[in-house]
């Protein structure tokens, strides 16, 4: 399975938006996908409840309530029969907590909106997924989305 995982310790970057349009487009390819929400907002899940039943099924999982330092995400999805799993991660994560959510993942997708203040969080960001979230420069998982 596929792990993406998209995050931003900056509320309001679109990560949300981003996993949500991403697993629907994954499903419109005609894959199965799982959306794992972990942001205490639940927007993701939300948007799931909200999307018409004629669209491609995407599963979802709602884990706000999962401690991801003890459950791995491919063990909240396994029982689904997936092939990608997008994980909608918390804002205001902190940085000790950077290295569970990308542990796993075969992508990390920060998206950043085009501002001063955003860019700068990304820059941060960026520092923060190599010194605590076990991303390595040019290992090919790290990808930056304008949003």
């Amino acid at each position: 399975m596929i792990r993406i995982a998209v995050l931003n310790i900056k509320g309001g970057s679109g990560k949300s938006t981003l996993a949500t349009n991403l697993a629907a487009w994954i499903a419109q390819c005609g894959r199965h996908v799982a959306l794992v929400d972990y942001d205490p907002q639940e927007s993701a899940t939300a948007w799931l409840n909200r999307r018409p039943a004629d669209r491609p099924h995407i599963a979802g999982v709602s884990a706000k309530g999962s401690d991801v330092r003890l459950t791995r995400v491919y063990r909240l999805v396994d029982a689904l029969n997936t092939e990608f799993a997008v994980i909608d991660t918390p804002a205001a994560l902190p940085v000790q907590e950077l290295i569970y959510y990308c542990r796993d993942a075969h992508k990390v997708l920060l998206p950043v909106l085009p501002s001063r203040i955003d860019t700068d969080v990304c820059a941060r960001m960026i520092r923060h997924l190599h010194v605590h979230g076990g991303i390595k420069k040019g290992d090919g998982r790290l990808g930056i989305i304008a949003s």
